[in-house]
């Protein structure tokens, strides 16, 4: 009988430290969690911002295409017009 008192005290100390160690575990996994998790939500935030910068600058060359198509439609618009100006008084003045 003493042997088994000996043995559940002796295995009581080991399970006790067992618990003790995987606790320990337990904090240290936890440790570099959150510098990681924070590290991740920092590069996400980067991206995010390089990606809005993108962003602009695409808004920025497509308005400046657009300028030029407005201007390329406004000098065409006036061609035709003028062309037809012409065509019509050539028009007029053959039918004389």
């Amino acid at each position: 009988m003493p042997r088994r008192r000996m043995y559940r005290a002796e295995n009581s100390n080991l399970l006790d430290i067992t618990k003790s160690n995987r606790f320990d575990l337990g904090e240290l996994d936890a440790l570099p969690a959150q510098p990681l998790r924070l590290q991740h939500q920092l590069l996400d935030e980067e991206t995010q911002a390089l990606k809005a910068v993108e962003a602009t600058n695409n808004m920025d060359r497509g308005n400046k295409e657009l300028d030029k198509a407005i201007k390329n439609n406004s000098s065409s618009r006036t061609f035709t017009l003028l062309f037809l100006f012409v065509l019509t008084i050539l028009v007029l003045i053959l039918d004389w």
